[in-house]
């Protein structure tokens, strides 16, 4: 079998692992369980996936970067992106593996591979000057991911980028948890639905090979 290759764009995404020296302050979780909407569809993609997680993807997190100077802290969003990426491929895939190595993947057990990367996860607080929020103090939330799905054996078959990029104003609470939350689920709902959509299954590729 050759080697599955999969190019791996430089990511923004900063872990937290690298964080401790950079005068983060302050460090807060999203939550794994995600809220994403059930969807029901007519028929699943029935190919097996192995979902590919990237090395350190789990330690991923947003910047949260505060309207005082020199103040960033960190938002941990690792775990909540896997779990989230999981969910969303398990709701239109007829089978979805979570693996951590594309390089013993066999034919025999799975058809494609699913490959999530985080390209930039950013919470910016910032002093809103459109129109709609001018004078109040807002949270923007850019969540960017870039989703590739190949065969085993390393072809191409699919490839985009999914951003979120929100503006919400807090009622009461400064805390981003739940904008960043709310961004990531965002983020999943759209990729579950570009992806099912997407012709690239329908063609039904692997009858041919």
């Amino acid at each position: 079998m050759r080697r599955t290759i999969i190019p791996i764009a430089a990511m923004v995404v900063t872990l937290a692992l690298g964080l401790g020296s950079a005068g983060c302050t302050w460090k807060m979780s999203i939550p794994h369980e995600l809220d994403i909407s059930p969807v029901e569809v007519r028929e699943k993609i029935p190919l097996r996936a192995a979902l590919y997680i990237r090395p350190g993807l789990r330690n991923a997190t947003y910047f949260v970067h505060w309207l005082r100077m020199g103040q960033v802290d960190v938002a941990l969003a690792g775990e909540a992106l896997v779990q989230g990426f999981k969910r969303v491929m398990s709701d239109i895939f007829q089978l979805v593996a979570v693996v951590e190595s594309t390089e013993v993947l066999s034919p025999m057990d799975y058809d494609v591979v699913v490959a999530p990367e985080p390209l930039q996860l950013i919470c910016d607080w910032i002093a809103c000057r459109t129109e709609r929020f001018k004078g109040t103090t807002s949270c923007l939330v850019e969540t960017v991911v870039k989703w590739t799905i190949v065969t085993v054996q390393g072809r191409e078959l699919y490839s985009t980028v999914i951003k979120s990029d929100e503006v919400h104003v807090p009622e009461g609470s400064f805390r981003p948890e739940p904008f960043v939350e709310r961004s990531i689920v965002n983020n999943m709902e759209k990729a579950r639905q570009e992806i099912y959509d997407s012709p690239w299954w329908k063609k039904r590729w692997w009858e041919r090979e």
